[in-house]
């Protein structure tokens, strides 16, 4: 697997063993998943979420090294989307639930050209450029808190933790349950000398996701 990958997961009959799968020109193909043309990749002993079997959905190894799942194809009724990370040999759900808008822009959106733009930019660290493109995606979207959450990133990154925190606390007011804004969020306030605040983010942050390594280690550390 290679960090910013992402790979069709199958479960045949087995929910222990996950087959991978790259997407594949059809002539190098040996397999068709959700009309996705595909070679198979690796084969992992890991648990799948609620036991899956003749199913698909996706894996994405994050530049983060992490490994996530999202499965746009069952949701609740609320509509949110199944989704989570792998870990200690199973695909652990996300705590809560995350909405798909917050996950991933959806391909019909108006905003979606743009942020995928300003992911690229991002994994490039041009973090000029991502914010650009992620501010064309919030003119034509305001309402994914993604967006905003990556934008934030990006002027962290730049070291602008003002414009970081504004677009964190509006990412956290479209999604109160958005682990990782406030984590970042805490980040970005230590940064700037308010400990108070950062700590009482980063709790926040592990409350609602308490397998949450960095608020952890920050709470721990700071």
């Amino acid at each position: 697997m290679k960090k910013g990958g992402w790979y069709i997961a199958v479960a045949d009959n087995n929910p222990s063993l996950i087959i991978l799968y790259d997407p594949a020109p059809q002539a190098q193909a040996i397999a068709r998943w959700n009309d996705v043309f595909c070679k198979e990749n690796s084969r992992q002993n890991v648990r799948s979420h609620e036991g899956a079997k003749m199913h698909a959905w996706l894996w994405v190894y994050g530049n983060d090294g992490i490994i996530y799942w999202i499965d746009p194809t069952w949701t609740d009724n609320s509509g949110y989307v199944w989704w989570g990370a792998v870990r200690d040999g199973r695909e652990v759900q996300g705590a809560p639930l995350a909405s798909l808008s917050k996950v991933a822009v959806n391909p019909n959106d108006p905003s979606f050209a743009a942020f995928n733009s300003g992911n690229a930019s991002k994994n490039q660290s041009n973090w000029d450029t991502a914010i650009a493109e992620y501010t064309e995606a919030l003119r034509k979207n305001l309402n994914n808190a993604r967006t905003y959450y990556n934008r934030g990133n990006a002027y962290s990154n730049k070291g602008d933790n003002d414009r970081a925190i504004a677009d964190y606390t509006q990412a956290i007011r479209l999604d109160p349950n958005y682990a990782a804004a406030y984590n970042n969020r805490g980040s970005a306030y230590y940064v700037l000398g308010d400990r108070g605040r950062a700590r009482v983010d980063w709790s926040r942050a592990l409350q609602l996701d308490p397998n949450d390594a960095t608020a952890r280690d920050n709470l721990s550390r700071y």
